[in-house]
């Protein structure tokens, strides 16, 4: 019985804890992205039977770019990747 209690006790001191740090995180501001991870093709050889090969990087999020665009890599392009994410 007093087992039982002890238990009880220490599940609603855990509750109490997990919905303070619930409440500390939602009330933290969280930050407006400013870049966005884009999937794209890349054209290799000289387009006369030459193929796509897939790369990924980070773009500022005013960019005009898609996942799945065909695209060289542009100076406005950060931490390139090659294969999709």
């Amino acid at each position: 019985m007093i087992q039982r209690h002890i238990q009880e006790t220490e599940k609603k001191q855990s509750n109490q804890g997990l919905k303070a740090k619930f409440e500390k995180l939602k009330s933290e501001k969280v930050e407006e992205a400013t870049t966005k991870i884009v999937n794209f093709k890349v054209q290799v050889g000289c387009g006369c039977g030459g193929i796509y090969e897939e790369y990924h990087a980070e773009v500022p999020i005013d960019k005009d770019i898609d996942n799945g665009d065909y695209a060289d890599f542009e100076p406005w392009m950060e931490n390139i990747g090659k294969g999709w994410v």
